[in-house]
């Protein structure tokens, strides 16, 4: 399953608004998957679409109040969550020195 498609997110719209596609890529964890829809969704409720023309609205663009309230965001918008290090660091004591 894709993650674009759990999100409710169409492919093409996807590519439109920021969303890199893979068609080869599956999930093989479940709990991945659930990750990357989460991510998908979130994006996808601060996400504010406007008309390309401003008389014409059409289906999946923003609502007038929407737009009037939007505002420029600069740097990390959803920053990407930091993965638990699982290196550990000890302090070189002289008989670590001598066995390697």
């Amino acid at each position: 399953m894709f993650n674009y498609q759990e999100a409710g997110i169409n492919p093409k719209l996807a590519q439109t608004v920021g969303i890199a596609v893979d068609h080869r890529r599956t999930n093989k964890c479940v709990q991945s998957l659930q990750s990357n829809v989460l991510r998908l969704r979130e994006y996808k409720s601060r996400l504010i679409v406007f008309p390309r023309k401003a008389n014409r609205v059409k289906k999946g663009d923003s609502s007038k109040e929407d737009i009037s309230n939007a505002q420029q965001l600069k740097g990390d918008i959803i920053p990407a969550p930091k993965a638990d290090s699982t290196v550990q660091f000890v302090k070189v004591s002289e008989v670590i020195k001598y066995c390697v």
